[in-house]
Parts: structure tokens; C-alpha cells; sequence
């Protein structure tokens, strides 16, 4: 019935229905005869729906004879002499799914400059989330941690694809650079993590929580493998610049942050440099006092119990200016 449907739409020109009903029908009807119906009206066919399809049949290909379709697509919209637009958006769209079908197969050549020169382009919301999940993929694939992990929540938080979350917070664990787990947390798709270890091990990472997520090491190298130090150092600069925040003075003596942190002074200083480097901490090592001094933090979320002690504070300086006035009248 399906078939019989759609070659009555071709007979009627219905191009608009026509499409719709090929797209709705590639998990009923095979794709070699949903194919062999729509390239024969190709070239009646908008371009803009043409791109429709031509990405949904090309995802139901084989990958090598997805990118030929897909080259086909591109060939058949530059060739399109009805309308005066260059349809280059939609072009760039195949251009992509090309990427990801290669990124499939393990050949990355020439992709990276491909981004480099999408970026040029005004894209859509629908062209930033194909383009940023092509940067993700491509970069996962050739070992970039840094670079997919930027991709990817920029794709997330375009998209809310809730089956990347526990991908993305691995990243953002391992990332070298990004501390900003807001950024994370404040997601919808947050609440969706598949892996209770993992939640429960970016909770304690977090909050900077060395005691209990040394307790759940062995999880932590099953998890992270050879990567799980780079874990761990990065949630000792956390667990630093909590203390500091708790600090009203803005001086912390380094055997202090030993004895917090439970790390020998060699690992202190390290920890002290690269915060510093990061500019998680602004600030300098006295070497007379053998003290770490600070100006400012970098911003971050505070724990519910850093809010209740803020808000304490705030109510005692209203109520210490309420009794200066009152004595002022």
C-alpha cells in the first residue's frame, strides 16, 4: 500500500507529500526501492526538501553508498535551474553528513579544514548542531579530548540529546581546561545519566571531595583507565580553591593545603602552580611566609551549605545596620 501511495503522489505531483511519505516509509519499504521511486523526480523536487531526503536515505545506506547519494544530492541541487538561490546551506548540511559517514570509517583527511571553513558560514540552529556534532565526532575519533568535548556540549545544549550526558560529564572530567560544571549541571538532560558511578563520582569531583571519591578509586581507574591522575589532579585544584573560599583573609599557609589535601609539599606547589596557571586562582606564593596569597577565584557554583552561611552573614550585617540606625535616630 505504501509504494502504491507514494507513486500516486508522483503521478499527481504532490512533491511536498511525495517527500513526506518516502521519509516516513524508510523503516517499512526497503531503501533501494524508496530510492529508485524518488530519483526519478529529483529534478521537479524544491531543493530544500530535496536535502531532506537525501540525508535520510543516505543514513539508512551502507556508509560508502551514503556519501555517494549524498554527492548525487549535491550535484543535483548545484545543477537546479528553477530558482535563483544557491542553496548552499542545504549543501553544507550533506556536506556534513558526508563528514560524519567518513568520520565512520575511520577517514578523518581534510574534515578539520572543513569545520575551519563552516564556521565562515551563517548557519541555522539545525546547520550549529550538525556542525558541532561532526567536530565532536571527529575529534573523539582522532584522540582530542579537549576540542570533542567543546563540540559536544555545544551540540548537547543546542539539541538536549540526552544519550550523549554521560559522555559529556567524562569529558568535562578529563578536560584539562573546563571547570565550569554548571555549565553541566544546569543542562535538562543532566538528570538523565545512565552510569550511577559516574553521577555519583562528578558529584564528589565537584565539590572537590577527596576523601570520599579516594574511596571509590577502583571504579574511578575502571572508569578513566591511565587518564584517572589527570582526574584526580584536576580535583585536587578544585578541592584548593574551595579552601580558599572558605578563607577570609586571602592567605593560606602550604602546609596547610598539605594537610587538607593530604598531599606532600612537592604535590602542593604543583597543585598551587597549575591552579595559578589556570587562573582558577589569581594570585602569588610568599616564599618568606610560605604562604599562597590570593586576590580573587574564579566564579563557581556554591553548595547548598556555602549559601546557608552567606545568607547567616547577610542577615547579621542587616540586623547590625538596622541597630545603627535605630541608635542614629
Amino acid at each position: 500500500m505504501g509504494l502504491e501511495e507514494i507513486h500516486e503522489l508522483q503521478r499527481q505531483r504532490k512533491w511536498m507529500q511525495f517527500c513526506r511519505l518516502i521519509m516516513d516509509s524508510v523503516d517499512k519499504i526497503s531503501t533501494e526501492m524508496l530510492l529508485g521511486v524518488f530519483l526519478e523526480s529529483v529534478n521537479l523536487i524544491h531543493p530544500r526538501t530535496l536535502c531532506e531526503v537525501f540525508l535520510v536515505l543516505a543514513a539508512k545506506l551502507p556508509p560508502r553508498d551514503g556519501v555517494d547519494l549524498l554527492n548525487k544530492g549535491q550535484e543535483t541541487i548545484s545543477s537546479c535551474v528553477l530558482y535563483s538561490e544557491d542553496f548552499e546551506a542545504e549543501k553544507a548540511m550533506m556536506e556534513m553528513k558526508k563528514c560524519l559517514l567518513l568520520i565512520g570509517m575511520n577517514e578523518f583527511k581534510g574534515i578539520e579544514t572543513r569545520l575551519f571553513e563552516w564556521r565562515r558560514m551563517k548557519m541555522t540552529k539545525d546547520m550549529q548542531a550538525m556542525y558541532n556534532f561532526v567536530g565532536f565526532k571527529l575529534y573523539q575519533g582522532i584522540g582530542n579530548i579537549e576540542a570533542s568535548f567543546s563540540h559536544l556540549l555545544k551540540y548537547v545544549k543546542l539539541t538536549n540529546a540526552s544519550g550523549l550526558t554521560d559522555t559529556l560529564v567524562e569529558y568535562g572530567m578529563l578536560s584539562k581546561d573546563f571547570f565550569n560544571f554548571t555549565a553541566i549541571t544546569s543542562l535538562p538532560c543532566f538528570s538523565n545519566i545512565k552510569s550511577n558511578d559516574l553521577r555519583e563520582m562528578f558529584v564528589l569531583f565537584r565539590e572537590g571531595n577527596i576523601d570520599e571519591l579516594e574511596m571509590m578509586n577502583k571504579k574511578l581507574v575502571e572508569k578513566f583507565g591511565t587518564n584517572s591522575e589527570l582526574v584526580k589532579e584536576k580535583m585536587y585544584m578544585i578541592a584548593l580553591t574551595n579552601l580558599c573560599f572558605a578563607e577570609r583573609e586571602k592567605k593560606i599557609p602550604i602546609r596547610k593545603i598539605e594537610e587538607v589535601l593530604k598531599i606532600p609539599r612537592k604535590v602542593a606547589i604543583y597543585i598551587i602552580m597549575k591552579s595559578l596557571g589556570l587562573k582558577l586562582i589569581c594570585g602569588w606564593i610568599n616564599g618568606e611566609e610560605d604562604a599562597l596569597y590570593f586576590d580573587s577565584l574564579a566564579p563557581r557554583t556554591l553548595q547548598p551549605k556555602e549559601i546557608m552561611e552567606i545568607q547567616g552573614k547577610l542577615g547579621r550585617w542587616r540586623r547590625r545596620i538596622h541597630e545603627v540606625i535605630s541608635m542614629l535616630k
